[in-house]
């Protein structure tokens, strides 16, 4: 049965509803039937007439998913009309999913009866036109030019090249014809296309020019290997063996040796079944410009003889479990050109080694797991004149390690990023025996600062902040609890303009309310622009209302706060929105446009309403946030629509539900493509 139109009288149904009444008041039972049948017939058309032209609506719009939903509602509501079954088809086809339109035709026309002989028409027509539509093709591989060609596939990836290849010989001969498209492979054994990838390895070799190996068995490697050796591979620049079985070393030497021209890339990563020794490696490859050895038990004996006199390494990773300074000092030795230098498990006097061997280091991670970044390494290859020591970071502090440090004191001079890692697995000397070393300790041009800590050496640690007079960056990670006498010292930075606080079980109250405090007091001469905490459980309502005082913040994040209530988010909320309204004539610049509200129990829709009147707000995060429901989120944006907030980012929020998600979505979408005209 078609559905009828809404421009039937809109009171039938109310007829019919008060006539069942009026019968069942007077015992006729079954005219009371007959009649409210009536009703609830006539209701449903119109229900599905209005989830008809709503779902149009949506459609027309962009809204296919808001569609689709009232389609479905109308397929489930009377799963014997037509009219949904016709609404989800058409959203498919305007999605160019014409063989889904097809099985919703034939969904129903299985549910539809055959008496309906105009719905079943109507199907039928649906059917034919998508079924056309499906079978309608363009060759866009085969027409366009092949400069153009170039450039798409480099946009696809491996995957989907490889399912077009099988589309047609002349779909894969241009495809293969295309060697942008294959310069990045990874042959990752789990992957479910790892047989296809092998497979055509020989075919595309001398396109790639990155290539990872990861998690595979050995005779497929031992495949690679052999066609790496026969110079397949004659563009390879980078290579990266990770966790893949290499019975046959020889092999992978002699695939080592064959691109050494070419490759500057190497990274050797936790090797299964032996891994090429380290002088080996670097012997095979003399023009590396970044070499990345992790995950062996002991790097044995390093002969030098075996060694080339001059290495072009600029970036070096090494990863063992115990490095000797006699095994490092002939591979430094041979590295004039070293930039970037990671080490893992190695003996605190290799600080001195490493400052005598390597002049042009620009960072040095020192006993931390992996920590040689990508970032890092992508300077390799420069051999202009060093910058000095930029980046030092150090794990697995002990004093031994600052000693050592110390006796080398120019080199602290150009440190500009300093993280420390203290020992967590050892008791710490007492304070009195670093008291000598930090004071002679200066870093004169730090701006960023990292420290995990124990609970022993606050004072310690604060005094080396306090002598970082350049600061404008702290991150406090992973630590016991902040005391009083850092937050003293970090409220004193003339010029801190970051502070993040991650994973600090506790901190001291009257100590974060000083902070906090110092930087209200400042007003507008506060450096002050970004606070952060993740995990840290204990910030009071007053420290929270202070927070909202410093008018130069630009950006908050709230994250775990665990014992966080309603009030003390309220009073923030508060405290946010009074200091931007009363100084809005005094200061146009730097007010909060970034604010994270993650895992906090406090944050309600009471909030959300305060935080609507905020006129400077751009951007709200809401990450797990238990107690907001639709009616803060209409508070926030479709009721009282704060001016500048343009986006919402909302993640497992149980109880804002997905129309006021995509609904507050277009409202802010409309915003900024207005703010857009009117800046034209």
């Amino acid at each position: 049965m078609a559905a009828a139109t809404t421009t039937t009288e809109s009171t039938c149904w109310e007829r019919h509803a008060h006539n069942g009444t009026t019968a069942l008041s007077h015992a006729n039972y079954s005219q009371a039937i007959k009649e409210t049948t009536l009703a609830l017939d006539e209701l449903l058309r119109h229900q599905i007439g209005l989830l008809d032209t709503r779902s149009a609506a949506y459609s027309k719009t962009g809204h296919f998913g808001l569609g689709m939903d009232d389609a479905h509602a109308m397929m489930r509501l009377a799963p014997q009309w037509s009219a949904g079954y016709l609404r989800a088809g058409e959203i498919c086809m305007a999605q160019g999913w014409q063989q889904r339109a097809i099985q919703v035709y034939d969904q129903g026309l299985l549910q539809v009866p055959a008496s309906d002989a105009e719905s079943h028409h109507q199907l039928q027509e649906a059917r034919a036109q998508a079924t056309t539509q499906c079978q309608l093709r363009m060759d866009i591989v085969g027409r366009l030019p092949f400069d153009i060609l170039g450039h798409l596939v480099t946009h696809f990836s491996v995957e989907t090249l490889i399912e077009c290849l099988c589309v047609s010989h002349a779909w894969r001969d241009r495809l293969l014809g295309c060697p942008d498209g294959w310069q990045h492979i990874i042959v990752d054994g789990y992957d479910a296309s790892v047989g296809s990838i092998i497979n055509l390895l020989p075919v595309i070799s001398n396109h790639i020019h990155n290539l990872s190996i990861m998690f595979l068995d050995n005779n497929s490697s031992l495949d690679i290997f052999k066609n790496i050796a026969l110079g397949h591979f004659s563009r390879l620049r980078s290579l990266t063996l990770r966790r893949c079985k290499t019975g046959d070393l020889d092999t992978l030497l002699a695939a080592l040796s064959k691109v050494s021209n070419t490759l500057t890339n190497l990274t050797i990563s936790s090797m299964i079944d032996g891994i090429v020794p380290l002088p080996a490696v670097l012997s095979a490859c003399p023009h590396l410009q970044s070499l990345g050895y992790r995950g062996v038990s002991q790097l044995g004996h390093i002969d030098s003889s075996m060694l080339p006199t001059t290495l072009s390494l600029t970036s070096l990773e090494l990863e063992a479990i115990n490095i000797r300074c006699a095994q490092l000092e002939p591979v430094l030795e041979r590295c004039p050109y070293l930039r970037h230098l990671a080490v893992y498990q190695c003996e605190p006097s290799a600080v001195a080694l490493i400052h005598r061997c390597c002049p042009q280091l620009e960072s040095l991670y020192f006993n931390v797991y992996r920590m040689l970044y990508e970032s890092e390494t992508a300077r390799a290859g420069d051999h202009g004149a060093s910058r000095g020591l930029r980046t030092l970071v150090f794990g697995r502090v002990r004093r031994e390690l600052m000693e050592q440090l110390l006796l080398t004191h120019a080199t602290t001079t150009t440190v500009e990023r300093l993280v420390l890692q203290m020992d967590m697995l050892s008791d710490p000397d007492p304070e009195e025996l670093w008291e000598p070393i930090v004071n002679e300790l200066h870093f004169p041009a730090v701006q960023s600062i990292s420290i995990t800590m124990q609970d022993m050496l606050h004072a310690t640690l604060a005094t080396i902040i306090q002598q970082c007079h350049t600061l404008t960056q702290v991150n406090i990670t992973y630590s016991p609890q902040l005391s009083v006498d850092i937050l003293l010292v970090l409220a004193d930075l003339p010029y801190l303009r970051e502070l993040s606080l991650h994973s600090v079980r506790h901190v001291s109250q009257p100590g974060i309310e000083h902070f906090f405090n110092r930087h209200r007091a400042l007003g507008y001469k506060s450096p002050l622009r970004v606070f952060e905490t993740d995990h840290v459980c204990d910030l009071s309502a007053n420290a929270l209302a202070l927070l909202g005082d410093i008018v130069t913040l630009e950006r908050i994040r709230l994250d775990h706060c665990t014992h966080t209530s309603s009030e003390a988010m309220d009073r923030f909320a508060a405290a946010l929105v009074n200091n931007t309204t009363s100084s809005e004539s005094t200061s146009p610049t730097n007010r909060l446009k970034k604010l994270e509200l993650s895992n906090l129990e406090g944050v309600t829709d009471n909030t959300m309403l305060m935080l609507s009147a905020l006129p400077s707000l751009e951007h709200l995060e809401l990450i797990r946030v238990v107690n907001v429901t639709d009616q803060g989120i209409a508070d926030l944006v479709c009721d009282r629509e704060s001016p500048s907030l343009t986006s919402l980012w909302i993640y497992d929020c149980p109880r804002i539900t997905k129309y006021m998600m995509e609904h507050v979505q277009q409202i802010l979408s409309n915003k900024r493509r207005r703010s857009l005209v009117n800046q034209v």
